[in-house]
């Protein structure tokens, strides 16, 4: 799991995106909304809190980040986009559901984070910085090369699908992020496990929030 959330852990009126209204939403509510089933897969780890810092400090359990933690692949996790429009985004309310197919075989990460103000859109449109299309990781000692794409995601207020490709023969990363009425949706998963993961998260925010 926790190597999951390494390899991979939202323009508001002129561009046509809206609906911000996470003021009042609190952790209990975020949970509520995380998706509750998906064929093929049973829920596995799931938190909520009051900041996001307790929901990210809580799944590492004290464990380092694998391959030293480097910016490029913290800037694709969750919590590089929290923090990508200020490090305060940390302290906001923060929901988490892990899915997984059999124990220990965990596939998919859905993160909720009520980012008021335009932060959910910041989040989305931020920009990944250009040195990390391309960086390597240290994994048990072996050099791996990542190779980040992204294209625009038409999916609630907006959002992005982003693809990191590993060396031949390694499934890439998928991380999809949109924004939904002020909170943040991040979910990450293996290459044939999107499904349409992406989509019934957003019927289920629509019927919570």
């Amino acid at each position: 799991m926790r190597r999951l959330i390494v390899i991979i852990l939202l323009c508001v009126s002129a561009c046509g995106w809206g609906g911000e209204k996470s003021e009042g939403l609190d952790a209990a509510r975020l949970r509520a909304a995380l998706l509750d089933s998906y064929p093929g897969m049973t829920p596995g780890t799931v938190d909520a809190q009051p900041h996001y810092q307790q929901v990210e400090d809580r799944l590492m359990a004290g464990q380092p980040w694998p391959g030293g933690a480097t910016e490029c692949a913290m800037r694709l996790s969750a919590g590089g986009f929290v923090r990508a429009s200020g490090d305060t985004r940390a302290q906001a309310p923060a929901a988490l559901r892990g899915w997984q197919r059999g124990p220990n075989d965990a596939r998919i990460l859905q993160w909720l984070v009520a980012l008021p103000g335009g932060g959910a859109q910041q989040a989305v449109r931020a920009p990944l910085p250009e040195r990390c299309r391309h960086y390597e990781l240290d994994v048990k000692g072996s050099k791996i090369s990542h190779t980040v794409t992204d294209r625009p995601l038409d999916l609630g207020d907006g959002g992005r699908i982003w693809a990191t490709h590993r060396d031949p023969g390694l499934q890439a990363t998928i991380t999809v992020v949109f924004a939904y009425r002020g909170v943040l949706v991040v979910i990450t998963c293996g290459e044939s496990d999107q499904g349409g993961f992406p989509e019934l998260a957003l019927r289920r925010l629509k019927e919570h929030l």
